[in-house]
């Protein structure tokens, strides 16, 4: 199927650098390409971020963050205060190709902390560096697919930090921005701050899959307690979901005594305490209990006599009770 341009629309037309379609259209964001259309339509009356912005409906920011792009390649200049002309750079000719720009990348067999001072790449650098590598380019490709946008010049910024600064795979870019959609957090900004966090952690390119498991069954299993306490209005706070990791990865309770601990902490508290539940369950994996029959067990009072107090029963209850007051 071929299309044409309705031959009505001919009647009033204005021009359009062959630059933009031959070079820029791959690689600027459509915000950027809407403002410069605007400006070839009528640079008097859009010759300002705040006109375009309102035209638009964006903000004057992310307008502000378009018009860079287009006057960091040379296709548009900016006027001073006595209307003279700013030199910006020239633009290149269609056919010339960018220019390879060196991208730093160390071997990807292991993640190691990285300086402590990450470069930054204005747009024009950073499409050069995407342009030199193939790598790079496909990369890119597949995140603006997967996140249904086309990168503004803070994305290429954070995706070529994570590529040759953080010196992460492919794969593990990937990984890490999947799981950024998957929270509901959608931005490479974001996706940095968590890229970073995973590498402090020891998180090599081997064992980010397994990572990603971990933080899907805990996600899940916040979503069980959720329910299971009924918690519905609000977000678990960091504490709580620090609490809930606990529970489940490393006393490896299962949900029915978790929830015989919370039935506890109401009867007692009055109320949902996580901290006084943790302590509950705190106690429980201490002393070994591990089923609702052995914490039933362990809450009856001891009643032999001469028996010698063991920090069980009633009695570690009611200190339990005591520090929670306390806390």
């Amino acid at each position: 199927m071929q299309f044409t341009v309705n031959s009505a629309l001919w009647r009033q037309v204005f021009a359009v650098p062959a630059e933009i379609t031959d070079r820029h259209i791959r690689m600027c964001s459509g915000v950027a390409l809407k403002c410069l259309l605007l400006l070839l339509r009528d640079p008097d009356v859009f010759g300002d971020p705040k006109a375009i912005a309102d035209r638009l409906g964006q903000p004057v920011s992310e307008i502000s963050d378009a018009l860079s792009y287009w006057l960091e390649t040379g296709v548009l200049s900016s006027s001073g205060p006595d209307g003279q002309a700013i030199p910006s750079q020239p633009p290149r000719p269609a056919s010339e190709p960018p220019p390879a720009v060196p991208v730093p990348a160390p071997p990807r067999s292991a993640v190691s902390a990285p300086p402590a001072v990450r470069p930054h790449f204005p747009r024009e650098e950073a499409v050069s560096i995407v342009d030199s590598d193939k790598t790079l380019s496909g990369l890119l490709q597949e995140l603006q697919s997967m996140m249904g946008k086309l990168f503004t010049s803070a994305d290429l910024d954070a995706l070529i930090a994570l590529y040759s600064f953080y010196a992460l795979t492919p794969h593990y870019i990937i990984t890490v921005v999947s799981y950024c959609i998957s929270i509901g957090r959608s931005s490479m900004a974001y996706a940095e701050k968590v890229a970073a966090s995973w590498i402090g952690e020891g998180i090599d390119d081997e064992g980010v899959d397994r990572h990603l498991d971990t933080l899907a069954q805990r996600r899940s299993n916040e979503g069980r307690v959720r329910s299971a306490f009924g918690i519905s209005d609000r977000s678990l706070t960091p504490r709580e979901r620090e609490y809930i990791a606990t529970w489940f990865d490393t006393y490896q309770f299962d949900l029915s005594l978790i929830e015989y601990a919370y039935e506890i902490t109401v009867e007692r508290t009055g109320k949902l305490a996580f901290g006084y539940l943790n302590k509950i369950l705190a106690s429980w994996y201490q002393n070994g209990i591990r089923t609702i029959e052995e914490a039933k067990q362990e809450s009856k009072p001891s009643s032999a006599a001469g028996a010698k107090p063991s920090g069980t029963g009633s009695e570690l209850n009611r200190k339990i009770l005591e520090q929670f007051m306390k806390d």
